[in-house]
């Protein structure tokens, strides 16, 4: 089970929420089983972009590195099943909220875990947890137009698709 010693970490029924600190992100990026044994879940490979390493280490770190900003809109947060003894996918804000209280969120989950129904699940506790700041008014997502999965995961959790461009689908939900 995660060691969660002063750090946020987020529950639902099957899943934990545990944000990256500064030297998890760095074993992220090393995918050598560092980064399980820290949450002491089991390893898993996975593939890791050369778009998601350069952000890791141009905005991510960096981000997380500065104490003067809250670090869980800047990090990757891990979801974890503890019953699979296993990371099943991730989640992060891309920033702090802006000047309007909006915050973006993305998400991936591992192939051996999709259609599980874990994503929706830690979608709504995320979302639940930002709209509860005081900062954030409405949490913003994009999808690809063909990515149907996600677009259910987002429908789920009560977020309205607003507009389209060519590549994307933005949606959004705000604080009631």
């Amino acid at each position: 089970m995660v060691n969660c010693n002063l750090r946020k970490v987020l529950k639902t029924e099957r899943l934990q929420l545990v944000p990256l600190d500064q030297a998890q992100l760095q074993d992220y990026l090393q995918n050598n089983g560092a980064l399980e044994k820290s949450l002491q879940v089991g390893f898993r490979e996975r593939s890791v972009s050369e778009r998601v390493k350069a952000a890791l280490l141009r905005k991510i770190i960096p981000a997380v590195a500065d104490s003067t900003k809250n670090y869980l809109f800047s990090t990757f947060w891990a979801i974890i099943n503890p019953e699979e003894n296993s990371i099943v996918g991730e989640i992060c804000f891309k920033g702090k909220p802006n000047e309007r209280g909006e915050v973006e969120m993305g998400y991936g989950t591992y192939s051996e875990f999709q259609n599980m129904g874990y994503m929706t699940e830690a979608v709504g506790e995320i979302v639940k947890w930002a709209l509860a700041q005081n900062d954030v008014k409405t949490v913003l997502a994009e999808t690809d137009p063909t990515n149907l999965a996600s677009h259910r995961i987002l429908k789920k959790n009560n977020f309205i698709r607003y507009s389209q461009t060519g590549n994307n689908i933005s949606w959004r939900k705000d604080k009631i």
